[in-house]
């Protein structure tokens, strides 16, 4: 029989701090006794005191640089993304045809654009930020685009008859429909624009924690990878739960038909003080 009834938190905790902690502890014995090779695999407490000496000297410096290009360019994409998928949501015209190059610059992988961008912007953080902001810009933008295209076209035409212009039309139909659109897009967006940061020190950097793993790696040192990617792990980690607190769905709100309603219904769903002051 399926048991229906909600876990209790607190057991849900314990289990996991359980299987954390036997997890870790059967590593730590493995590698102990010499059935794991230390050289290829690590152990939990050189892990351990390879980040205590990191935290000591360019951890939190690491983090910043980091955390500084992925949020400017998650900024830069996710505004030049917004505004490019309402005009082309929008345009038809251009829609049909942009939409190839689109998807040609789309499907290239970011990672063949680093080098490009280290030799346009230099080695600084202005190579980083385009490589992030060339990720989230086309997350943003398709799910903007999307999101206009899937407005009822009778909303469109409601708000004309009431004498909006294209400004207005914009910021009271278009901007709502695509909230929770853009909402996804930037839980997406989050963990790609670290990602992509990390990344794109790989190419080029002497700060960094993408630059830190390389330097791990590269040294064949397993501990000091794995302290890394540890610490990647959990700052992903924190942004997911964050930006999925912060960016939680809505509740769906139920579809109107404009052609089933009366004249009057139909002018509810607008504030027509509100248009009409804009359009004015």
């Amino acid at each position: 029989m399926n048991d229906v009834s909600a876990p209790s938190p607190a057991l849900v905790w314990a289990t996991r701090l359980v299987l954390v902690a036997g997890g870790l502890g059967a590593w730590e014995y493995f590698a102990s006794t010499g059935r794991i090779d230390v050289f290829f695999w690590g152990r939990p407490s050189m892990i351990t005191a390879q980040l205590v000496a990191w935290a000591q000297t360019t951890l939190l410096r690491d983090l910043i640089v980091t955390l500084e290009e992925a949020f400017i360019g998650l900024a830069i994409g996710t505004v030049g993304g917004i505004a490019l998928g309402i005009f082309l949501g929008l345009s038809r015209f251009w829609r049909k045809t942009l939409q190839p190059f689109i998807d040609l610059a789309n499907s290239t992988p970011r990672i063949a654009l680093a080098p490009l961008f280290l030799l346009w912007f230099g080695l600084g953080i202005a190579s980083k930020v385009g490589v992030v902001t060339s990720i989230v810009f086309f997350i943003m933008l398709i799910n903007t685009q999307e999101g206009v295209m899937s407005i009822n076209p009778d909303f469109f035409r409601l708000i004309r008859v009431l004498g909006a212009d294209r400004f207005t039309s914009i910021w009271y139909v278009v901007l709502p429909a695509c909230i929770a659109w853009i909402k996804a897009g930037l839980r997406l967006s989050i963990p790609y624009a670290i990602a992509g940061a990390v990344v794109a020190e790989f190419v080029a950097a002497n700060e960094g924690l993408g630059y830190r793993l390389v330097q791990q790696a590269s040294g064949l040192n397993a501990s000091g990878t794995l302290a890394v990617v540890f610490v990647l792990a959990v700052l992903g980690s924190l942004f997911s739960a964050l930006s999925n607190r912060l960016l939680a769905e809505p509740r769906r709100r139920p579809t109107v038909d404009l052609q089933d309603r009366t004249e009057q219904s139909a002018t509810q769903l607008v504030d027509t003080s509100h248009i009409r002051k804009g359009a004015a």
